[in-house]
């Protein structure tokens, strides 16, 4: 543990790699945020990322930054020309190959072009056209498991729906949702700093863009020959284009693999999250069962109390000033998006979690990122969210936790993301009744 008062203010113990911090982070949180907003960590020996564990790392990371408060934070998001993307969102400094990355992990001028690319092709126009769709996706995956009286929700529903709507909304057919999903942990694992994580953080990526560039192979051979052309969203990404310029293959493939992470994981991740809260508040439970009106405020502050991004990395180009702090050019920053979430200066009554939280402070929270950075699927993740969790409370009856077996944190993305790997879940009879959507 490191924090040097002389840098970062007064010295408090915060090691973000121990179990028991990644447990319950909050409190850790709030200390930080109160006498050390600015935190100088030198990473222990034993978690630093060797470069010839990784051939996408291009230098050894032995220490960060954190940013704990909300206005720095959302300041360091706002400033990006400051704090860029192109090493990557984890404590690893990323070596792209192409030498730009893509979307989260680009800076501009680059992502403007990158973003307005992909935006047409997950435009919230045709998003909400899909919502349909989703719900009976969402009531398929419950009809697999309706009739068992319990589950472990988290791995059969959770990750199953957003891997699921991925899928089909860009056509890459219903055999690619188990390899995705591994995927996805093998490269979010590969964050954390573990040497065996990053290699296998670094197949994943390997096996991800071949078969996505099979994809996109096979679907322009299709739109070659000129019949039956898909119309999905693989489709619309290889035909937009902005000033004439549409993506070359491999700005496709990365487009497609980033979009799996990010638009995945954390959708996952923040379900998981929800359906814990609410199953262990029945007050709040009932609220939702009382005024369904309630669900679009309730998921964002769900998403607000218990943030699934926990943090990503920035690096400086030149030297930043944050909170009376200099840190250095070149340095790693960690921001904390769930910190931030807490901040007690923006949101009152932080560390309660309260559906009838106004409107006016539930869009300040930064659970889906600010700035140019924003997260581009940010209406499919809300309606996933949305539709997801209003059909299973509506398909299963007494839905609750199973009391004979525990939950279990999933500790290979901790470091980044805030979600769980089992959630075990009981409920009465069969729920195999489809009421309407």
């Amino acid at each position: 543990m490191s924090a040097d008062p002389a840098v970062a203010g007064e010295e408090v113990e915060y090691n973000p790699y121990l179990r028991e911090v990644q447990a319950d982070p909050y409190p850790y949180f709030a200390r930080l945020r109160d006498r050390c907003p600015v935190h100088r960590f030198v990473i222990p020996d034993a978690d630093v990322t060797r470069i010839n564990d990784n051939p996408l790392i291009s230098r050894t990371t032995t220490e960060f930054y954190t940013l704990s408060r909300y206005a720095d934070v959302e300041s360091a998001l706002q400033h990006h020309n400051l704090f860029r993307s192109w090493e990557g969102p984890g404590p690893d400094r990323a070596s792209w190959p192409d030498g730009v990355g893509m979307l989260q992990f680009a800076d501009e001028p680059e992502h403007r072009f990158q973003r307005r690319i992909v935006m047409q092709a997950i435009h919230p126009r045709i998003i909400r056209l899909w919502e349909p769709r989703i719900a009976e996706i969402a009531d398929e995956l419950i009809d697999g498991f309706a009739e068992d009286g319990r589950a472990d929700i988290s791995s059969r529903y959770c990750w199953a729906l957003p891997i699921a709507v991925f899928c089909e909304i860009f056509g890459l057919g219903g055999p690619a949702r188990g390899s995705l999903r591994g995927w996805i942990q093998a490269i979010i694992g590969g964050f954390g700093g573990d040497a065996e994580a990053v290699q296998a953080s670094f197949v994943a990526f390997q096996e991800a863009f071949t078969f996505f560039l099979n994809k996109v192979t096979d679907r322009r051979s299709v739109i070659a020959a000129g019949t039956d052309v898909p119309d999905d969203l693989l489709t619309a990404l290889i035909q937009a284009e902005v000033d004439g310029v549409p993506f070359r293959d491999d700005q496709l493939v990365s487009a497609l693999v980033t979009m799996m992470l990010g638009g995945n994981d954390t959708t996952a991740s923040a379900m998981g999250n929800c359906l814990k809260l609410l199953l262990e508040s029945p007050v709040h439970l009932d609220q939702l069962r009382r005024d369904p009106g309630l669900w679009p405020a309730a998921v964002e502050e769900m998403i607000r109390f218990d943030s699934p991004v926990q943090a990503l990395y920035r690096t400086t180009v030149g030297d930043a000033q944050v909170a009376g702090v200099t840190i250095p050019h070149d340095s790693k920053v960690r921001v904390m998006f769930a910190s931030a979430n807490r901040d007690g200066s923006v949101f009152t009554d932080p560390d309660e979690l309260d559906f009838g939280r106004g409107h006016a402070q539930l869009r300040r929270h930064l659970g889906f990122g600010t700035g140019v950075h924003a997260c581009v699927g940010i209406l499919l993740a809300r309606t996933d969210l949305n539709v997801g969790l209003r059909r299973l409370f509506d398909r299963l009856p007494g839905l609750r936790l199973d009391p004979s077996r525990e939950p279990r944190r999933a500790d290979a993305t901790a470091f980044l993301l805030r979600s769980w790997d089992e959630l075990p879940v009981v409920w009465d009879g069969a729920g195999g009744h489809r009421d309407p959507a």
